[in-house]
């Protein structure tokens, strides 16, 4: 039976890590190692940090992260975009709407990308737009 999950991401420096994030999301710190570091709600970790080159990981994750979104959901979006905004955060994707969700991209320290997302209903524009994105996958197949 799963319990949890959450993302560990390897990092230059986790304590600059802890530092945006807490700043950002409004993080608590469950566990700091130094090397390692949790950040989550309460009890709950939401997302784990490890020093790049540690010798508990394998080499081949020693790589900047590439390829994933690092998605935080929350019940308000506008205030972590203005939180984002005061922090000089490079906008990847600027404040929208769309596809159910409110929501804006950063990048972290390390390049990861950041998608903050307050859920929203569907619109009717949203909803023809994920059926052109599911046939063209039909199609692909």
């Amino acid at each position: 039976m799963v319990l949890g999950s959450f993302a560990d991401v390897v990092v230059a420096d986790v304590g600059r890590s802890v530092e945006f994030y807490r700043r950002l999301l409004d993080l608590d710190v469950i566990t700091d190692h130094g090397w390692y570091a949790e950040l989550g709600a309460g009890d709950r970790s939401l997302i784990a940090f490890v020093e790049r080159g540690h010798e508990t990981i394998p080499e081949v994750a020693s790589t900047a992260p590439r390829g994933v979104l690092l998605s935080f959901e929350v019940d308000d979006v506008a205030p972590v975009y203005e939180v984002a905004t005061q922090m000089g955060c490079e906008m990847l994707i600027d404040l929208a709407a769309e596809l159910g969700q409110h929501h804006f991209m950063i990048s972290d320290p390390d390049g990861a990308v950041v998608d903050v997302i307050q859920r929203i209903p569907l619109t009717t524009n949203d909803m023809r737009r994920l059926v052109r994105y599911r046939r063209a996958g039909e199609k692909a197949t």
